[in-house]
């Protein structure tokens, strides 16, 4: 699906029109994206609009507005899972995909990112699969800036 720190971004139509409108992304500090032309094939019956743009660090990423969705969202999928620990050291992917939860600088305290988001309608979580790690949050889009 869509992203988070600048790996893509998905997000329901009011948010999805604040990121465009930005002029630096609002994971990372970096340029907004500028969105391209690519096509994006999908079913006739899809309703929802899809733009696509490739960052400054090469990462395509693709917003999706849906006027019928109340929550704005961003998932970011990491083509590392637990088939690539290291033998040594098992569990490492799951370990580390624990550790995006446990601070930032924005949100220093270790549950305050999940606490932000919960009072606002929202929720986060993740997994990791054997190929795969996947992040991903849901929030109000007017909460969405903050």
């Amino acid at each position: 699906m869509m992203s988070l720190k600048c790996a893509g971004l998905a997000a329901t139509s009011a948010a999805a029109v604040k990121l465009v409108r930005r002029p630096r992304c609002c994971f990372c500090s970096s340029a907004a994206p500028v969105f391209d032309s690519l096509h994006v094939q999908k079913p006739a019956t899809d309703y929802r609009q899809y733009k696509t743009a490739l960052l400054p660090n090469n990462l395509r990423v693709m917003v999706v507005s849906d006027s019928k969705c109340d929550r704005a969202a961003a998932a970011l999928s990491v083509k590392v899972g637990s088939i690539f620990d290291p033998k040594d050291i098992p569990g490492l992917a799951h370990f580390c995909e624990h550790m995006l939860f446990l601070g930032t600088k924005k949100y220093p305290g270790e549950d305050e990112y999940n606490e932000y988001l919960s009072k606002n309608g929202g929720m986060s979580n993740a997994y990791t699969a054997e190929t795969v790690t996947n992040y991903f949050f849901s929030v109000k889009p007017d909460s969405l800036d903050d």
